[in-house]
């Protein structure tokens, strides 16, 4: 290769670095502003629901919801996307279960991704992996559609080399 066409490609390659770091920076931010509107609107749900006449059993569940949608426990993270894929009656990929958190307003943990989301469910025995990223509920898919779980690792001790004289 020439060193102009090596030049050019390096030129691009920065270019392209920039970007990808300039478009980092701006969905971190864009998922912080998510964040903070879900909670708002989360927030504003609770106030509507105060000033709405009480309904016995409707308030019940409703303050169920609420105590489990406001903070993003594991277990409230669990919870919340066995219902994102209960309600969507199949299978689905890791990408529409965090849109769900974000189209319903449930807290999204750590830093909002979507991999926040699948570190909850990745070890919970009621979730499987159907395909990559694609995941659904315990006995709601044929047992040779799942993918079997990956094994552990195990930390390896280095073992200590004798000198021999």
């Amino acid at each position: 290769m020439n060193p102009i066409e090596l030049s050019k490609l390096l030129e691009w390659e920065g270019l392209l670095k920039s970007g990808l770091e300039e478009l980092s920076q701006r969905r971190q931010e864009l998922d912080a502003q998510l964040q903070h509107l879900s909670r708002k609107l989360e927030l504003v749900r609770q106030m509507r629901s105060l000033e709405e006449p009480p309904q016995l059993e409707a308030a019940q569940s409703s303050a169920e919801a609420v105590s489990i949608e406001t903070r993003p426990t594991p277990t409230g993270v669990r919870e919340m996307a066995r219902r994102v894929i209960a309600e969507a009656g199949h299978p689905i990929h890791i990408t529409e279960i965090h849109r769900q958190f974000v189209d319903k307003g449930y807290p999204i943990p750590g830093g909002g991704t979507p991999f926040n989301i699948l570190a909850h469910i990745v070890n919970d025995k009621t979730f499987v992996r159907i395909a990559r990223g694609t995941y659904a509920l315990t006995g709601t898919v044929p047992e040779e559609q799942v993918l079997p779980r990956a094994p552990r690792k195990r930390g390896t001790k280095k073992k200590k080399r004798v000198r021999r004289s």
